[in-house]
């Protein structure tokens, strides 16, 4: 049987990362990557403003 932080969804033992002022809340289990996760977040947010932002060549 599976223990409740095993399951699917569960944010126990988990440590919060809060971004863009509070909009956005992503729970990592390694709290030393929280570094790395801000900065995937950032550059994933980065390159959606980009793509839809671009306007097309005619």
């Amino acid at each position: 049987m599976k223990k409740e932080t095993d399951e699917q969804g569960s944010i126990v033992n988990k440590y919060p990362i809060v971004l863009d002022g509070g909009r956005t809340t992503i729970f990592i289990s390694d709290k030393s990557k929280e570094a790395e996760t801000r900065e995937k977040y950032r550059m994933r947010r980065d390159n959606r403003v980009i793509y839809y932002t671009k306007k097309p060549k005619v």
